[in-house]
């Protein structure tokens, strides 16, 4: 299905048995997307310069959503994902402002043009994710925008391998302080490494040095602070949550 310079308010859209669907300059209105995509077939969703206020997806299964193609922004405002599952995401330029995300499973989001403002991810399951407060584009340094990355609710989510990048201001997101760990990654790269280079242990010499390496991306994009989740791969060895908290580096 594809729309193209239209408006539409208050429709409700299911699949029709294709399994892509695109929006070119499109403005929706209290509309829902129900069950798009629900069979087990590659599929994609693609905006581009579009709008979405007050919409509904509901229970979608996407193997590629394009959330913002094009260099004009899509924008989503007051928008509520529901049970969906999104693989793959390009998101693009496109700006969530109040959305929320309610038991979704998002894997491999790689988010360099986005802006995310008082949403809320509810028990959402992220996995190789990267959200960045800079711009990365091949355009001009000129024609980049600012990123907007604040008032976000991550309390009930769980993450598997998510960095921030590029300046992020993680005091101004929410976290579950029980499950979520904040910490200085300038500091933690010094203090891996140093624990690293005295180790006989050449197991957990390695798992150091490549937790150091994983934090020096996010502090080489600008990034003074980072978080991980104590429920992750990367914190189940104990040594390593107790090594950072030992020289003050996480909370």
């Amino acid at each position: 299905m594809q729309a193209e310079l239209q408006t539409f308010v208050g429709n409700v859209f299911a699949s029709d048995g294709s399994n892509d669907f695109s929006a070119v300059e499109s403005q929706f209105t209290e509309c829902t997307f129900d069950r798009f995509f629900a069979a087990r077939s590659r599929s994609g969703f693609q905006v581009v310069s579009s709008v979405f206020a007050n919409c509904k997806f509901l229970d979608l299964d996407v193997d590629c959503f394009s959330f913002g193609s094009g260099r004009d922004v899509s924008r989503y405002l007051d928008c509520e994902f529901l049970n969906c599952k999104i693989r793959s995401p390009t998101v693009g330029r496109a700006r969530f402002e109040r959305c929320v995300f309610r038991r979704c499973t998002i894997r491999e989001l790689f988010s360099f043009r986005a802006d995310f403002i008082d949403c809320v991810f509810d028990e959402v399951e992220f996995s190789r994710t990267v959200f960045s407060a800079k711009e990365v584009s091949r355009l001009p340094s000129f024609l980049l925008r600012r990123i907007c990355f604040e008032g976000n609710d991550f309390r009930t989510s769980t993450f598997r391998d998510v960095s921030f990048r590029g300046g992020i201001n993680l005091s101004k997101q929410r976290f579950d302080p029980s499950n979520m760990i904040l910490f200085d990654i300038l500091k933690s790269v010094r203090f891996l490494r140093e624990v690293a280079s005295r180790t006989k242990d050449e197991k957990v010499k390695k798992r150091f040095e490549a937790i150091a390496f994983a934090f020096q991306i996010d502090l080489d994009s600008g990034q003074k602070t980072g978080v991980v989740d104590v429920r992750s791969n990367l914190m189940r060895d104990p040594r390593v949550l107790s090594a950072l908290r030992e020289v003050g580096c996480a909370s």
